[in-house]
Order: C-alpha cells, then sequence, then structure tokens
C-alpha cells in the first residue's frame, strides 16, 4: 500500500509524478534522455525553492551524506582541473550527477505517489524491449542499442528490469505485481538482446544482494532474479537469433587464445588494458594521471614491449574502479567508491532485514540497492560511468529511490 500519496494531490504533485515516470523511459530510449529529465527535475525543484530548501532540513544523516559523496567527488574534479590542469570536461559528469540531487529533495518537497516511478520502470523495459527487438528483426543488427551504445543500453535495461523485480514486494496488488514481473523479464531480455555479457555480472550482484539483505522475501525477489535469469540465459542461448550462443562460447576462446599469446580479442584486450593500468597506478597511486598523460604512459608501455600498440586505441581502460585509481589516484578511488557504498549503507539501513510482502518502503530501498549492485558489476567488465546518460541515470534513481523511501511509511 503506498501510504506516502496525497488524495488530494494537485497540478505540482502530478507534475512531479510524471518526471519521474518519464525519467527512465527517457533514459533508456534517448541519447539525451537522462539529460533532459535531470533538467526537468532542476528547473522544478529551482521553481519550488522554499519548499525544496525546507526538505534539506528533513533529510536523514545518511542521505545528506550521499549528496555529500558526490559533492566531493565533483569538488575533486575541479580541483583537478585547477591544479593539475585537467580539461574541465572530466568535472561534467561529477557536477551533473551532483545537480540530480535535486530530484532527492524535489520528491521530499512534494511527495508524489511512488506507483509513477515503478511504472515508469517497469513501461521502460518493456518498451526498451520493443524497440530493441524491432532493430534486431528490421535491420539485422548482431548487437543493436538504440541510440546508445550496446553495452550501455543493455546495462540500463537490465538496470530496470532489477527495478521492476523490486515492485514484486511492494504489496501493490495483483495487476502491478503481473506488470512488474512482465517488467522484469523484459528488461532482461533486452539486455541480452544487445549482447552484453557484463551486465550478467550486475544480475549475479544484484540477486547476492536480495538473498543477503531482503530477508522477508528473500524467496520471492532473490529466487525469482536466479530463476528468471537462468531461464532467460537458457533460453537466449538455446535461439540462435539472438547470438548469446556466439557470445558466451566467445568468452571462452578469448581466453584461450590470450594464453597462447593472442591478445587482439574483446577479452584480451581487457586483460591488456587492465595491467597496464595496474602499471599505471603503482606508478603514480597518489596524484593519478591527467588522460593527456595516460596516454602518454600507456605509449611507452607499447615502445617497452608490455602493451599491445592496438590498445592505445581504446578510450578507457574497461573497469570503472582501475579508470578512477589511474585518473585520480587513491584520493579519486575513495570517492568513487563513496558515490556508490554512501548511497548503499543509507539503503541497507532502510531495509533493516524488514522486507515483506506489502513493505513499499523497503522495496524501494531494495530497488536502490538493486541500481547501486548492477553499477558494481557492470563496472567490472566496462566503465559504466564514461556514459553521460549511464552517469545520470545512476544518480536519478539512486536520488529517486532515496527520496521516496524517506517519504514512503508503511508501518515499519
Amino acid at each position: 500500500m503506498n501510504n506516502n500519496a496525497n488524495p488530494a494531490a494537485g497540478p505540482v504533485q502530478h507534475w512531479v509524478a510524471l518526471l519521474l515516470g518519464c525519467t527512465p523511459v527517457l533514459t533508456l530510449l534517448l541519447r539525451k534522455g537522462a539529460s533532459v529529465a535531470s533538467f526537468l527535475l532542476l528547473l522544478t525543484a529551482l521553481a519550488l525553492w522554499p519548499r525544496v530548501r525546507a526538505a534539506w532540513a528533513a533529510l536523514p544523516r545518511l542521505a545528506r551524506w550521499s549528496v555529500l559523496a558526490f559533492a566531493l567527488q565533483a569538488g575533486f574534479m575541479l580541483l583537478l582541473v585547477a591544479v593539475r590542469g585537467d580539461p574541465l570536461s572530466i568535472a561534467e559528469k561529477p557536477v551533473r550527477m551532483l545537480a540530480a540531487a535535486s530530484a532527492l529533495l524535489l520528491v521530499l518537497a512534494v511527495r508524489p505517489d511512488a506507483r509513477a516511478f515503478w511504472g515508469g520502470c517497469i513501461a521502460a523495459a518493456m518498451t526498451g524491449l520493443l524497440f530493441i527487438g524491432w532493430e534486431r528483426v528490421t535491420f539485422g543488427l548482431d548487437r543493436p542499442g538504440g541510440q546508445l551504445n550496446p553495452i550501455t543500453y543493455g546495462d540500463l535495461a537490465l538496470c530496470l528490469a532489477l527495478v521492476a523485480a523490486a515492485a514484486l514486494g511492494a504489496g501493490l496488488g495483483r495487476r502491478w505485481n503481473a506488470l512488474a514481473l512482465g517488467g522484469a523479464l523484459a528488461g532482461l531480455a533486452a539486455s541480452l538482446i544487445t549482447g552484453s555479457r557484463g551486465g550478467l555480472l550486475g544480475l549475479l550482484l544484484a540477486a547476492v544482494v536480495a538473498l543477503v539483505f531482503a530477508a522477508g522475501v528473500r524467496k520471492r525477489v532473490a529466487g525469482g532474479l536466479l530463476l528468471a535469469g537462468s531461464l532467460a540465459v537458457g533460453l537466449a542461448y538455446v535461439t540462435p537469433e539472438t547470438g548469446m550462443r556466439e557470445r558466451l562460447h566467445e568468452v571462452v576462446e578469448d581466453v584461450q587464445a590470450y594464453r597462447e599469446g593472442q591478445v587482439y580479442t574483446h577479452i584480451g584486450m581487457r586483460f591488456e588494458l587492465w595491467q597496464a593500468g595496474a602499471t599505471l597506478a603503482a606508478d603514480h597511486p597518489l596524484r593519478g594521471y591527467t588522460e593527456a598523460q595516460r596516454q602518454q604512459a600507456m605509449a611507452a608501455l607499447v615502445q617497452a614491449g608490455q602493451l599491445d600498440a592496438r590498445a592505445l586505441s581504446l578510450p578507457h581502460l574497461h573497469n570503472d574502479a582501475l579508470q578512477a585509481l589511474v585518473l585520480g589516484g587513491v584520493p579519486g578511488l575513495l570517492l568513487w567508491l563513496a558515490s556508490l557504498l554512501v548511497p548503499a549503507a543509507f539503503f541497507v539501513q532502510s531495509l533493516d532485514g524488514r522486507l515483506r510482502p506489502g513493505a513499499q518502503r523497503a522495496a524501494l530501498a531494495l530497488a536502490g540497492l538493486f541500481v547501486v549492485s548492477a553499477y558494481l558489476g557492470f563496472g567490472l567488465t566496462e566503465v559504466i560511468f564514461w556514459s553521460v546518460n549511464a552517469s545520470l541515470c545512476y544518480a536519478l534513481l539512486v536520488f529517486i529511490c532515496m527520496g521516496l523511501v524517506i517519504i514512503t511509511d508503511d508501518g515499519q
């Protein structure tokens, strides 16, 4: 039952609810969809500034620390621009992610119906499957990705699938449960169609999170995730049209080829980049490198015969933690971790082992925890925060879930 809804809701509350519902849809289907959603939320927050400013005083401690974690990361990047001479562009994503905190304050100030957010994530996952399926069939693309990179599209679709799965514990009713299950399966299917293999790591971490923290309905949510995931992957594997069988076989073949000295494969180049990144981080663990310095250092590794020259054409290190460490040193890595772990701590505290059927507050906390764990999984083999759309999606989903958790009271 959604006890945060106001029966006398006015146009402002309806508008904010509409924004919450549109955010996941815009993010998945448009290249700059998250930017549009973030801009509209920020403008609305500024228009309601007195109420938003008052909402800040109502923030729980861990929610404040979460905003502070994003603020410190943005401030650190601006400091690198001022002190080390990095291009201003390195601060763009952290600053815009910090601005997404306006969604948190707006939710607290206006108290929209959480069902708008659930519905938006479910609709995004379903629409995303239709779009990516149409693109695959119509154009015959092996790895469709809509207006996004196929890996980014697959990861975001899977993230929304996990949020939809969390709605199963919210006690919204049978119709909502059917829609939530459909959204979870649709998002997972969309991710598989893109051929994104790294996304499966995010799914695995989310299942572990549900088993550890969702004590009340762990069989329903975690078991459902594992069963649905296994069935979907199995179905995709035996269906030639998905290309998943070839993609999974390719992993084994790439690893074997790398052992034989052939590094120019998808997996082999990742191994090369990770080794190079570890070498660079060991040389300058505190101050890190500017992007120009990183490229120069990697070119030196190529000249020394320690790195394949084709690695220089890749834009990043294919691992979020390593990317943060190399470019920002240990301080950059710690601040990046804080932007993930501090929100995770808020959601864990909100769960407190009490996720039971009908507990919407805890279901929202689980959704937020799924987002964090999914991004941690995505970042093991990819720099998911390289994309502005994916970066803003993370911040918006985290802050929206956080705000809805705070305003929702179902007797816990």
